[in-house]
């Protein structure tokens, strides 16, 4: 896995430089007074890459069909026969949803910062405004508990999927989404049986809440 991200990233760096060169190439052609501009203005620029931007080199990665829950009851009845476990704060989000929404079914895409332009961790309000520029919307709230019902826990993915969403009121003033994880553990007290276990969860959804660079966002694909 290791050496798959470090050749992933090797390859992201290549075509970066290159395009690097080729822009730096278009720009030596470009008029003083354009120029000009996009120094005074740099977000311009940004705005002129966003839209020139090929939205479809993200692939679609799971199709979702329309959800089979229209209430809490159904999701916890669902989790309980998958043996999902749900964390403290994942059952405190998902017992404040007021509204499961209209069954539809949706193409998911799933992205990093990283693969949007973010070099450093940036603030979730940062990251969420620039995945709609690129075309990205946001999930409904029944996407999580429909994911998590019907995926399969992987070791590789001990790092986890966040469901970007509108943010859940939760009380107290504070927000959430929701985030679905896998970890390790024993079947019974001897510890002689261990397996990845299914988990939900969720994490705080403030907008200046830095998010990791490299962290697994989850997308509906317009």
């Amino acid at each position: 896995m290791k050496l798959r991200q470090e050749a992933d990233m090797s390859s992201r760096e290549e075509l970066e430089k290159k395009f690097v060169k080729e822009a730096l190439g278009a720009i030596a052609d470009m008029p003083d007074s354009v120029l000009h501009g996009w120094v005074q203005n740099p977000l311009e620029l940004c705005d002129r890459v966003f839209k020139a931007f090929d939205y479809n080199c993200f692939e679609v990665w799971q199709k979702l069909p329309a959800p089979a829950f229209s209430s809490l009851n159904e999701v916890l009845s669902a989790f309980e026969a998958r043996e999902i476990v749900i964390d403290p704060w994942g059952r405190r989000a998902l017992e404040s949803v007021r509204e499961w929404g209209e069954p539809q079914s949706l193409n998911l895409a799933q992205i990093t910062p990283h693969d949007i332009g973010f070099s450093k961790d940036p603030e979730r309000r940062l990251f969420l405004n620039r995945a709609r520029q690129f075309g990205f919307g946001l999930c409904p709230v029944y996407v999580a508990p429909l994911l998590r019902v019907n995926s399969t826990p992987h070791k590789e993915d001990f790092l986890g999927r966040y469901i970007a969403s509108e943010p859940i009121d939760i009380g107290g003033g504070e927000t959430s989404n929701f985030w679905l994880r896998d970890i390790s553990g024993f079947t019974d007290s001897s510890q002689r049986e261990q397996r990845w276990f299914y988990r939900f969860d969720a994490v705080d959804a403030a907008g200046d809440k830095k998010l990791r660079f490299d962290s697994k966002w989850i997308f509906v694909k317009k």
